[in-house]
């Protein structure tokens, strides 16, 4: 980062509102960079830029005041050499869109795995030494990416917030104007996360506490022109650090007056900022950007989703899905996922044999991580930890009842799951990975959904714990793929035996684990991705009993899955052999997804039926069982 320190000689009543500064760079072969300046308290602007290629760069500084010859018409030169450090973003560049449009890389074109770390309210509820000890030991666990807001996500006080060095977020409680000072130690956390290896995910302006989202019961909010202003300043400060945009922040973004301003927020930023900085959307709990901004879009660089704080829950895949089958493509992140620890579904803990009320364990993080990326969400994953997330401590204690301070919840196992995960993503490599359903044949656990995905010349699937077994399609020479076990918590792995006909693989045990099965020749890309349309390859159970059902109190039911690859009108019925139909299960618009149904056979009697997908692209019959 170059910053420019620029002295004005007059003074304003309101420095941040009354001038406006823009620096314009020039550097080798006509490149052009555009960014703006700040206020830094009493009669300091500063102009901050990191310049993306070797050689002469010259600046220029304009200003809006054009009678203050100390801001207006400032001109100098930079002269960029090589770095030649371990930092991998100095040497490759900051983040940007890969030209498939799936996953991010470094500037050069390097592929980027994000692995995520949530610490929200650091930025106002940490000191400097507990921020360089949680970096060095997350960078040690091989996260490299840091979301964290701008002010807080929870708290919105008279003045914004107060960090632990004593400086409020607006300065003489006047919410147009942003406190230099309060800025000073994000400043420092941004750097030194920088210097870690860390791309630092910054979100501006949290939805809630923007005029469009107030009650009543809120009134503490930004106008727009505050928003805009804050929008402006965080750019331009934040110009020459390696960050990336979350625009909003855990809402809905559904009316025309909500999207048109979120879209001016990002604007605002990218233009302050030079435009070099990627951008997204941090949406509600169990929604995605696309629900919200289409990629028409030209500042939404990558799209978001939050599968949220469930135990076993299935946005996880079923947005995954979506979002990689959507109309257009960009990158898509599962942003944040089931925090370690926190009650699932953000409910106080009790009897842990219900899924419902226990806390969030490792498995179900690896289970939620493993789901978002084998179902397309390849940009990487987000971590999160309650204790970490809210900066939990002694003196500012956190909410959703945390039971470990921040610096103990870093020790959560999940986090070091994490290291696993990325290792074996790299390996793969995660950005050739399809998702691959329909090599799903059927399976037997108490969990609804196997991810499965494929490269041209391997087969991954994550089995999850409860698992007894699991049948794939076959493939040419398939007597001679290399199968195993890899365990997603060490990363240690053991040969597999499969069995007949299809594919049939039963887990070591009751836990999670990854099946890895290598071809022993490379196969066409088509022959690995899924088909257009298709129905799994049987409905499970099948056949299906009444006896069984009136012995446990239940009824007969089947599950029947199917995957829709874009929006479409979508009908499934159910026929007995004259034809007949017994049941419709579903006649509605669908969007892109893989879909499960239950058909519940209690009043019909025993014998053999066929069910029928029908939409205007695509019809298939299967057979079921019923037996009494």
């Amino acid at each position: 980062m170059v910053e420019v320190t620029l002295i004005s000689s007059r003074q304003y009543d309101h420095p941040h509102r009354d001038v406006a500064i823009d620096c314009q760079l020039s550097g080798p072969e006509g490149m052009t960079i555009n960014v703006g300046g700040f206020w830094d308290g009493d009669s300091t602007y500063r102009v901050r830029f990191a310049l993306p290629a070797e050689g002469n760069w010259s600046y220029s500084v304009t200003c809006s005041d054009t009678n203050n010859t100390r801001l207006h018409r400032v001109r100098g030169q930079v002269h960029v050499k090589k770095y030649s450090g371990p930092n991998p973003f100095y040497s490759k560049g900051w983040l940007k869109v890969s030209g498939n449009g799936r996953y991010l890389t470094y500037g050069d074109g390097e592929p980027f795995f994000y692995l995520g770390d949530t610490a929200w309210e650091l930025t106002w509820k940490s000191r400097e030494p507990e921020v360089l000890s949680y970096l060095a030991a997350r960078k040690g666990k091989g996260f490299n990416a840091l979301q964290i807001v701008v002010m807080s996500h929870q708290f919105f006080y008279e003045n914004g917030v107060r960090n632990r060095y004593g400086a409020d977020f607006f300065l003489h409680n006047d919410r147009s104007t942003p406190n230099p000072r309060y800025f000073d130690y994000l400043d420092r956390i941004v750097q030194a996360a920088n210097d870690s290896g860390f791309v630092v995910a910054l979100a501006p302006l949290w939805a809630a506490m923007m005029e469009y989202y107030a009650s009543r019961t809120t009134s503490n909010t930004l106008t727009v022109d505050q928003a805009l202003g804050l929008a402006r300043y965080v750019g331009a400060r934040y110009a020459g650090s390696n960050v990336l945009w979350i625009i909003g922040g855990d809402n809905k973004y559904e009316s025309i007056e909500r999207s048109n301003f979120w879209s001016q927020f990002a604007r605002t930023l990218k233009k302050a900022s030079g435009g070099s900085h990627l951008a997204t959307v941090h949406p509600k709990a169990y929604s995605a950007s696309f629900d919200y901004f289409d990629n028409s879009e030209s500042w939404l660089d990558f799209h978001m989703y939050q599968s949220s704080h469930v135990a076993g829950g299935d946005f996880t895949w079923r947005a995954g899905l979506k979002g990689y089958y959507g109309r257009s493509t960009k990158p898509l992140l599962n942003g944040e996922a089931a925090y370690e620890d926190i009650p699932s579904n953000l409910w106080q803990p009790g009897d842990t044999a219900h899924i419902q009320t226990f806390r969030i364990q490792p498995v179900h993080v690896r289970q939620a991580s493993y789901e978002s990326l084998l179902s397309g969400a390849l940009v990487g994953i987000t971590y999160g930890a309650n204790g970490i997330w809210q900066w939990n401590t002694p003196e500012l204690p956190g909410t959703h009842l945390p039971r470990f301070a921040a610096d103990q919840a870093q020790k959560f196992p999940g986090s070091s799951n994490m290291t696993v995960l990325k290792d074996i993503m790299l390996k793969i490599p995660w950005i050739n990975v399809v998702p691959s359903q329909n090599l799903l044949v059927d399976f037997s656990s108490q969990e609804n959904f196997v991810p499965i995905a494929s490269t041209d010349d391997r087969i991954i699937t994550y089995v999850p714990h409860h698992t007894s077994w699991i049948a794939l399609r076959t493939f040419p020479q398939a007597h001679l793929a290399h199968c195993f076990w890899i365990n997603p918590s060490t990363g240690d792995s053991s040969a597999s035996q499969q069995i007949g006909g299809p594919l049939r693989f039963v887990p070591p045990d009751t836990s999670d684990w990854l099946l890895m099965i290598q071809k022993p020749n490379s196969q066409s890309k088509s022959e690995l991705r899924p088909s257009s349309f298709f129905l799994l390859e049987q409905n499970y159970p099948n056949p299906f009993s009444a006896k069984v059902a009136s012995a446990t109190g239940g009824n007969p039911k089947t599950i029947i899955r199917y995957h829709l690859p874009k929006d479409t009108k979508v009908t499934l019925k159910v026929y007995n052999l004259l034809g007949v139909e017994v049941a419709t299960l579903i006649d509605d618009e669908h969007t892109a997804g893989l879909y499960s149904v239950a058909f519940d056979g209690s009043r019909l009697p025993s014998g053999i039926y066929f069910y029928r997908i029908n939409s205007p692209a695509f019809a298939e019959t299967k057979k079921l069982v019923l037996v009494r």
